[in-house]
């Protein structure tokens, strides 16, 4: 497993952990700002991410790496709408 793949893995579980738990508070009600603000970096980390596998996939010429940075690009992008929309 390289070590791009191995990250997001991690990335992903710390994140879905996180964002869980937020996701349930917002069920319940209002958040607190401790809350909102772990939802802000939240947000800020997906965005991160989202920018930066979208580069690496820029800057590559393998197309199955290339391939596997745009997707992880994307699953970023998917986590910041499924956050953010928990905002609204």
């Amino acid at each position: 497993m390289s070590y791009s793949i191995f990250l997001n893995n991690f990335l992903d579980f710390t994140h879905t952990t996180s964002a869980n738990m937020i996701f349930r508070r917002c069920q319940m009600g209002k958040l607190t700002e401790k809350e909102l603000s772990a939802l802000n970096d939240l947000l800020a980390d997906e965005e991160l991410l989202t920018k930066k596998f979208k580069m690496l996939a820029s800057q590559t010429q393998d197309p199955e790496i290339k391939q596997k940075y745009e997707r992880i690009s994307e699953q970023h992008k998917g986590h910041f709408n499924a956050l953010y929309a928990h905002l609204q």
